[in-house]
């Protein structure tokens, strides 16, 4: 779920390389695209669904677990766009310029996250074929949006750096009811769900 929020933020201008500097994403641009984020990425989650069918879960029953949590994702990225100043992510005019982002290591900054969070909750050594099955559907995620519209575009966002807004966006979930109660509900969801891997777990998650 936190990934998912950080994404939103990402969602426009991240397919170049760091250190260059490309024209800042006006803010027409920006808040069309985050307005389409859920719906985008809700597609994106059904076109990579085999990453679930592979664990062998009920990919429709999954995400019923995952969606049920909707309004609080929604308000953990109105909570993490706040955090990161709403009005100096974008630009109101077009001649303004800012570093390139590359979306790839914000998903490596992510999942080095919930690795360490794991491994705070002592069951990093269970969870390697759920971590590489995350792995996996985050990357198709990513390849997904790459397809759409909004990044294609030819600009990036003025954010801070991969490993602040991982932080940023795991207090934003936290503080939105994102938090160790709900990980363990959809856990326990997902296990009746058909993903069986996950049942030794749930009662252990701890989100930290």
């Amino acid at each position: 779920m936190c990934m998912f929020v950080v994404l939103a933020l990402l969602f426009i201008g991240t397919n170049a390389a760091a250190e260059k500097m490309q024209r800042q994403c006006l803010c027409t641009e920006f808040n069309g695209c985050y307005k389409r984020m859920v719906p985008d990425t809700e597609a994106c989650a059904d076109k990579c669904k085999a990453h679930v069918l592979k664990l062998g879960g009920d990919y429709a029953k999954v995400k019923e677990c995952v969606m049920e949590y909707k309004p609080q994702v929604i308000k953990a990225m109105e909570c993490v766009k706040a955090a990161v100043g709403d009005q100096k992510v974008c630009a109101a005019e077009s001649d303004a310029m800012v570093p390139h982002r590359f979306i790839e290591n914000l998903q490596m900054a992510g999942f080095r996250e919930i690795t360490a969070m794991f491994k705070r909750a002592k069951l990093l050594s269970e969870v390697t074929k759920l971590l590489a099955a995350g792995r996996g559907a985050a990357g198709c995620m990513v390849r997904c949006g790459q397809n759409g519209e909004c990044l294609k575009k030819k600009c990036s966002l003025n954010i801070p750096s991969d490993n602040e807004l991982v932080e940023i966006a795991k207090k934003c979930a936290m503080d939105n009811g994102l938090d160790t109660q709900a990980a363990r509900s959809v856990c326990d969801c997902m296990t009746n769900a058909g993903i069986e891997v996950f049942k030794p777990l749930c009662p252990r998650l701890i989100v930290s």
